[in-house]
């Protein structure tokens, strides 16, 4: 039996999420968390599990042993920092949100 070459080809990516899909998931919930930490403070739990959940599943990936050579193989760096610098942007923004919350507070 053979197989073809360009089966053989993508192994591991075709199973990863997208590059556009990483990023708008990351900044959506980034975005979002901004504006609700914000607005409520409590929310911020909400919010940082959801951020911490999609940091753990995309740096999980990443830095598997045998899938992240792959993925670094298949979609190049520019995959793998744009994925650390989401999950950066997903924890930060809302941390920012809530932090600024918390200074309005106190010198309001």
């Amino acid at each position: 039996m053979t197989v073809a070459p360009v089966a053989v080809l993508f192994e591991v990516m075709d199973k990863e999420w997208p590059l556009w899909m990483v990023v708008v998931v990351s900044v959506a919930i980034g975005t979002a968390g901004f504006y609700l930490c914000r607005r409520r403070s409590w929310l911020s739990i909400p919010i940082f599990a959801l951020a911490f959940l999609n940091a753990w599943g995309q740096i999980s990936e990443l830095r598997d042993p045998y899938v992240g050579p792959a993925i670094l193989k298949e979609a190049s760096s520019v995959y793998l920092i744009l994925s650390y610098l989401s999950v950066a942007i997903a924890i930060v923004l809302p941390l920012i949100g809530l932090l600024g919350r918390r200074n309005v507070e106190a010198h309001g």
